[in-house]
């Protein structure tokens, strides 16, 4: 999420990703559109900028925080059920 907050308004494109990163393009790709479905990329024809809900999980520690213990407690709590 860094990197593409780094990018600011002009964005970051799909093979500035692969360049960066160990990763396949089909693989960041992938990730690129959960993150668009979730809210934290924002993304028009190609370069994908961060979006409200991306800002608050990278800049807001609160947020950040909740998200971890929604996962770790509650979705993680319900395996953990017998």
């Amino acid at each position: 999420m860094a990197k593409v907050d780094d990018a600011g308004n002009e964005g970051i494109k799909l093979i500035q990703f692969t360049q960066d990163f160990k990763l396949s393009e089909y693989a960041i790709h992938v990730l690129l559109d959960m993150g668009l479905s979730m809210g934290i990329f924002g993304c028009k024809d190609e370069p994908y900028r961060l979006d409200k809900t991306g800002y608050f999980l990278l800049y807001d520690d609160v947020a950040f925080k909740n998200l971890n213990f929604v996962d770790d407690v509650c979705y993680q709590g319900l395996f953990d059920q017998q």
